[in-house]
């Protein structure tokens, strides 16, 4: 009896010892599986938002992509196990926003330099999904406060996409936003930018005024001049403008400067000074954008022989240019 007892128990023993292996072995492969979803518990909303912040500001483009497409896996892992979290969301749509404007750089950059906004297929994909998922924690959050930045990703997404008009998007700001005193300068300078461009161009100075830290830096000075023309206060735009030229050594910057010099000098009729202007920006740097200008303001001085050679120029580098081939048949 005590035999067949003492046999049992070491059996007992036995399974108990196997069944606590497979549970263990099970665990440690689960941990294993799971370990990016683990360690995205281990850091706070605050440490995945300066995350997102480090990662985007990194000079290297390829880097920069790179680090934010591992915090969106990352992301993406935790939003599909917490499927009624607004957070989960709100982080998503903002690493998806900022692999949409990868490459583009801040607001202030894309007003400034005038550049090229037309999206590729990815970053458009990239800035609707930065929609669809704010829009989805606003809903979530059913009334109850949504954090400011995210309002602003929403807004510049729906810019950049043309998903609304800027009517629409000034409206959706002006009825989201009621407290100022924690805007950033960037956002300040969006708002202002397109309350210009929806007519409201004594509300759209004041707030660049007020919060759009336009004296802190020389992009934040040429924007705000730039508004100044944009709502056809020319004089005032001009007198800034060439305050701003005074001490300004950055070569891409003063060629900015001459460049919305011509277009206002342009603007009034002035096309003498226009033409100067588009000159001494040409000086600092060829381009066909500024040497089109140029050979424009040419044509609207009466000085036909040198626009037709700009124009002759233009072609050369652009056959196909449909706008500087019916300028030069009209020159002939």
């Amino acid at each position: 009896m005590y035999y067949r007892y003492k046999a049992k128990k070491k059996d007992r023993r036995f399974l108990k010892f196997l069944f606590y292996s497979a549970l263990i072995a099970v665990v440690l492969w689960t941990l294993y599986q799971k370990r990016n979803y683990l360690m995205f518990w281990k850091i706070s909303h605050n440490r995945i938002v300066q995350q997102i912040s480090s990662a985007s500001s990194l000079s290297d483009p390829q880097e920069r992509v790179a680090k934010l497409k591992k915090l969106e896996k990352d992301l993406l892992m935790y939003k599909e196990e917490h499927l009624y979290d607004p957070e989960a969301y709100t982080l998503f749509g903002r690493v998806s926003f900022d692999l949409g404007v990868s490459g583009l750089g801040s607001f202030t950059d894309m007003y400034v330099k005038e550049l090229d906004t037309a999206l590729s297929s990815e970053q458009r994909g990239y800035l609707l999904n930065a929609i669809k998922n704010i829009s989805k924690a606003i809903a979530l959050l059913d009334g109850r406060e949504i954090e400011q930045e995210n309002i602003f990703y929403l807004a510049k997404a729906y810019l950049l996409t043309g998903y609304y008009d800027d009517n629409e998007i000034f409206a959706f700001l002006s009825e989201k936003i009621r407290d100022l005193s924690n805007i950033s300068s960037d956002n300040a300078r969006f708002w202002g930018i397109l309350a210009l461009r929806c007519g409201e161009t004594e509300k759209g100075l004041e707030l660049l005024q007020q919060k759009g830290n336009i004296d802190s830096d020389v992009k934040g000075k040429i924007l705000y001049s730039r508004a100044l023309a944009d709502g056809k206060r020319y004089t005032e735009a001009i007198v800034s403008f060439k305050k701003i030229l005074e001490n300004l050594e950055d070569v891409e910057l003063k060629k900015i400067v001459y460049i919305n010099l011509g277009k206002i000098y342009s603007a009034q009729g002035l096309f003498a000074e226009s033409s100067e202007s588009f000159a001494m920006a040409l000086s600092l740097g060829d381009d066909k954008y500024t040497k089109l200008l140029y050979g424009k303001s040419l044509l609207s001085q009466g000085d036909r022989i040198k626009a037709k050679e700009i124009f002759t120029e233009l072609s050369n580098i652009d056959a196909s240019d449909m706008e500087v081939k019916n300028i030069l048949n009209s020159l002939k």
